[in-house]
């Protein structure tokens, strides 16, 4: 029989060192808040590049419940998108994605106004 040569490293902090090498890939897979800030705010950006009556009315940009508010009272509200994650998932969110207009049908009756 062979024997196998140890390092000199005890067996349990080699077996730590081990799993703390495979599950650190979970940790590292999440966006920094900037980065992921980024994201949110390019989808919603996105959706007044294709709707730009809305960009034309703008009146602010709620990151935190991701809302576009525009004329004055109308609202556009985004969430995330529906996905399934392996347990433990620290990667990056869903992206947002279109919820409701408030006011689109006001919109629709004013496009084809104009």
């Amino acid at each position: 029989m062979s024997r196998v040569k140890r390092s000199g490293m005890p067996l349990v902090t080699t077996l730590l060192a081990t799993a703390l090498l495979f599950t650190s890939g979970y940790s590292a897979a999440a966006l920094a808040p900037n980065y992921q800030n980024l994201r949110d705010l390019d989808a919603m950006l996105d959706y007044m590049h294709e709707h730009p009556e809305v960009a034309a009315r703008l009146d602010s940009i709620d990151m935190r419940d991701y809302v576009i508010h525009y004329d004055d009272n109308c609202r556009i509200e985004f969430m995330r998108e529906a996905r399934i994650t392996p347990p433990g998932w620290a990667g990056p969110e869903a992206p947002l994605v279109f919820k409701t207009d408030s006011c689109s049908s006001q919109r629709a009756t004013h496009s084809q106004l104009h």
